[in-house]
């Protein structure tokens, strides 16, 4: 009888152990990127600094067959410049307002047409090329996107739990190898207490949200 136990007890802790070892955790620069650019954001979540993010999904980058030509960029810039986050080195900027927003420009303000959905891209400036990241909705959605550097892109977001509880998620883009990576939070007591306005939609005269 004891032996028993002590063999089901060896076989759940090395089973424990194997799943700790394989578990991928958010790397730690991540973190202190979005702890340190993205704050007013970290401030919104209850006990965001005391928990962990693990891997939870991988897929990959899709691409679009839209291109655009050099004044269809130049008119998008025109409006989105100020929204769109270039990586440090200029070679791809990420989009997550314009799909959902469709700003049109009145004077010196902005006049936004929502939608309910949300897609977020990816623009290769040297090859014209757009990407397909994520979609979101009224379940998910990315609040920010920051750069760690040339090729790795954070996105920040939500998704809300079966209690419509609102929970932070992070993922991260590699444009070298064209992988996402999705970390989940893994306290269900981090949720969202406040409302979050992105410091940078604020700077915009935007009327229609």
């Amino acid at each position: 009888m004891a032996k028993a136990f002590l063999l089901a007890f060896t076989i759940a802790y090395c089973m424990g152990c194997s799943q700790s070892a394989n578990r991928q955790d958010l790397p730690g620069a991540v973190l202190d990127k979005i702890n340190t650019e993205a704050k007013e954001w970290v401030a919104v979540f209850c006990q965001f600094k005391s928990t962990a993010f693990n891997l939870t999904d991988t897929f990959r980058m899709r691409r679009s067959p839209d291109t655009a030509t050099k004044a269809e960029l130049d008119s998008f810039y025109a409006i989105y410049k100020p929204l769109i986050r270039f990586s440090p080195d200029g070679h791809f900027f990420a989009d997550i307002y314009s799909y959902q927003l469709n700003l049109e420009k009145d004077g010196d303000q902005f006049v936004a047409t929502p939608e309910i959905d949300q897609q977020v891209e990816l623009f290769d400036t040297k090859k014209n090329i757009t990407y397909g990241l994520v979609s979101g909705g009224t379940e998910n959605w990315i609040d920010e996107a920051l750069w760690l550097d040339d090729s790795n892109l954070i996105l920040a977001g939500i998704t809300k739990d079966s209690l419509a509880n609102r929970h932070p998620v992070i993922l991260v883009v590699n444009t070298n190898t064209g992988l996402i990576q999705e970390f989940s939070c893994s306290d269900e007591k981090c949720i969202q207490t406040g409302r979050y306005s992105s410091p940078g939609l604020s700077r915009l005269k935007i009327t229609g949200l």
